[in-house]
């Protein structure tokens, strides 16, 4: 393959979904924050859990400021979620707001908030200011990055699980998490720790899929496969576990990862049954 064929536009329709899909999943993690704001804000061990930037040290939000840009960040979603011009506009305007209410309020930060970084910049870089893009063609530059934004994801926690934590290989972590105070408890986690031939198997499963990503989500052939086998994964994490924030930001991305001609057939395809309905 010549590299300018890399570069040719490609159908572009899943942007269209993405945009909407990123919206719930940022919801699922903005909306919360409002609760946490009030025990946040001004507490004196906002300083300790400041993370490596430390700007706590110079400025801390009161709650009235915190839950001012938690209102705009809101706002800012309701643009992306309309779309057309005010897209790209509403999502800087969800980042300036809810990075620096995360940090200067003290609130946690963990790997969906990091993600949703990536994930924005891919979207910035995207055609999602476009109406119709279910029948139109763009350049796949943004796709290439959220490509390797999934091949870390995916990559980098299974080639690890794999190479590094044998707890992984008996099912010993996976019955763990399930029963981590944070994350855990959900009834079906509950049952299934305790259950170590279900949780080997579901721990091979998950390495299997992770390490595997980064190469099968490249060709066509085996791109929908490695997707659908990921998304049910992602969908047995929300029954036994609660992750819903990066479940639903992963999610998000499987339209615009799912290989453009693929995508394109499937859209044509739904489009043609919901007419004939």
């Amino acid at each position: 393959m010549r590299l300018e064929e890399l570069f040719s536009p490609r159908w572009a329709g899943g942007w269209a979904a993405s945009r909407v899909l990123f919206v719930f999943a940022a919801l699922s993690a903005h909306l919360p924050r409002l609760g946490q704001i009030q025990d946040a804000a001004q507490h004196p061990s906002v300083v300790l859990t400041a993370g490596p930037m430390r700007l706590v040290e110079q400025a801390v939000l009161s709650g009235p400021q915190a839950m001012g840009l938690w209102a705009i960040g809101c706002l800012g979603l309701g643009a992306l979620l309309v779309g057309g011009r005010a897209a790209k506009p509403g999502l800087l305007i969800w980042l300036v707001s809810h990075y620096p209410m995360i940090i200067l309020a003290g609130l946690s930060a963990r790997v969906p908030e990091r993600m949703f970084l990536w994930v924005a910049l891919a979207l910035l870089m995207a055609p999602i200011s476009e109406r119709g893009l279910t029948e139109k063609a763009r350049s796949p530059a943004p796709r290439w990055l959220l490509l390797l934004v999934a091949c870390a994801l995916y990559g980098s926690p299974g080639w690890l699980k794999a190479t590094m934590e044998p707890a992984w290989w008996t099912g010993e972590a996976l019955a763990y998490d399930l029963v981590d105070r944070n994350f855990g408890l959900k009834p079906v986690g509950v049952w299934l720790s305790g259950q170590p031939g279900l949780t080997r198997l579901m721990s091979w499963g998950t390495i299997l899929i992770e390490a595997s990503f980064p190469f099968l989500i490249w060709w066509r052939r085996s791109n929908p496969w490695i997707l659908l086998a990921a998304a049910g994964m992602h969908l047995g994490i929300e029954l036994m576990m609660e992750v819903k924030a990066l479940s639903f930001l992963t999610l998000a991305m499987y339209p615009v990862l799912l290989h453009p001609e693929v995508a394109q057939r499937l859209w044509r395809r739904c489009r043609d049954i919901l007419r004939l309905s």
